[in-house]
């Protein structure tokens, strides 16, 4: 090697080891699940209209925030408007089953002196995943006649033993950007349900929000298909349900 190069490659490489640090510093920080979006640096509303309410939410990787530290839409409600949230929420949990990470065993875990002001369940597209029967509304409204193997079934025992449990109103929400065409009859039957028990649902899947997200959008908001990341829950998610549980209490 020419002698004269060598101080002039030793520069270079001396730049590019100060310099790559710093772009790859950059293009996390520009990533969604960045720390400016963190729950830790959002800012805390005084006296909302929710501030105070004991809400439970039941859900799957939505609720717990699978891809975004375990940060989702319910760790900012208790930071930004002061609810207090029972959080019963694991990723890649089904609805429909009996093992201990399912919704019911998970449901029935819960203390009964708790006194929620609301109950919030999670429509989980993982049921949609695999095989599953979508089942009838039971003609009658006792908690021993729903066939929990089913979906249907097991929304309305959900529905009973919530309202026989805790006394208050239940709402479902559906999850944004769900690429299984199955969760659309999953939509379906939750509605049938909704319409017999008389129940409210918050309807993200079907929100245009979501759906006319373009590319740079959906890469800042969105890790994977229904997992958010912070951001996502912060600017998107976090207010749609502010703006849902507002209306639903006037």
């Amino acid at each position: 090697m020419n002698e004269k190069r060598k101080p002039l490659i030793i520069i270079l490489i001396l730049a590019l080891v100060m310099i790559i640090p710093t772009i790859v510093v950059s293009v996390v920080n520009s990533s969604g699940n960045s720390k400016q979006y963190s729950v830790d640096k959002a800012q805390t509303s005084q006296n909302t209209e929710i501030t105070d309410k004991e809400i439970l939410f039941l859900g799957s990787s939505f609720t717990n925030g699978y891809k975004s530290d375990g940060e989702s839409f319910v760790d900012y409600l208790q930071k930004v408007n002061g609810v207090y949230p029972l959080k019963l929420s694991e990723n890649k949990s089904k609805m429909i089953g009996d093992k201990k990470d399912c919704y019911i065993p998970r449901l029935k875990e819960l203390s009964k002196e708790h006194r929620p002001h609301f109950f919030m369940c999670e429509l989980s597209p993982y049921d949609a995943m695999g095989k599953m029967k979508m089942g009838e509304l039971a003609d009658n409204y006792r908690i021993d006649s729903f066939d929990t193997t089913t979906l249907i079934g097991t929304l309305e025992y959900i529905v009973c033993y919530a309202q026989e449990t805790w006394r208050c109103p239940v709402i479902f929400y559906t999850c944004p950007n769900v690429e299984d065409e199955d969760y659309e009859d999953m939509i379906e039957a939750l509605e049938q349900v909704c319409d017999k028990w008389n129940l409210k649902m918050l309807d993200l899947y079907n929100d245009d929000d979501f759906k006319t997200l373009d590319d740079k959008e959906m890469r800042l908001y969105f890790e994977e298909p229904f997992c958010p990341t912070k951001a996502g829950y912060k600017e998107l998610i976090t207010p749609k349900f502010e703006d849902f549980i507002i209306e639903f209490m006037s």
